[in-house]
């Protein structure tokens, strides 16, 4: 509760954890679900302010705070934040989405190694 020229006010409840809760429930794999809710809860915690107040300051300050880790990591944790924000905007949570224009660093694939007919037979014999 809030005091505001005497009278008393009740703060809105933080929805935080209901949002959270609904996205995890959207996903397919409890393993999924079990990484999407450590990264959230990461970058929840490194925000440490309720989730309507989160803003593209905070996002950018998540990123920054994931120099040295390699280019993956840093892809996942974006990604995973860019869908939690997405969707918290579209359940109307958050008004905007502070993480829509953020730029996730692409993962280079490398090409798979293929045997030579020689090195197959090789390794069956």
């Amino acid at each position: 509760m809030t005091e505001d020229h005497g009278h008393r006010t009740i703060a809105p409840p933080d929805p935080t954890k209901q949002v959270v809760k609904l996205f995890l429930n959207n996903l397919n794999t409890e393993a999924s679900r079990k990484v999407y809710a450590r990264e959230v809860g990461f970058f929840l915690d490194f925000a440490r302010k309720p989730m309507t107040q989160i803003d593209l300051d905070d996002v950018v300050a998540f990123k920054t705070s994931l120099k040295g880790l390699k280019t993956a990591t840093t892809a996942r944790k974006l990604t995973i934040i860019k869908a939690f924000l997405g969707f918290a905007h579209e359940m109307r949570v958050i008004i905007r989405n502070p993480a829509r224009l953020l730029k996730v660093p692409r993962v280079h694939q490398r090409e798979p190694q293929v045997l030579t007919i020689e090195e197959a037979e090789a390794m069956l014999r």
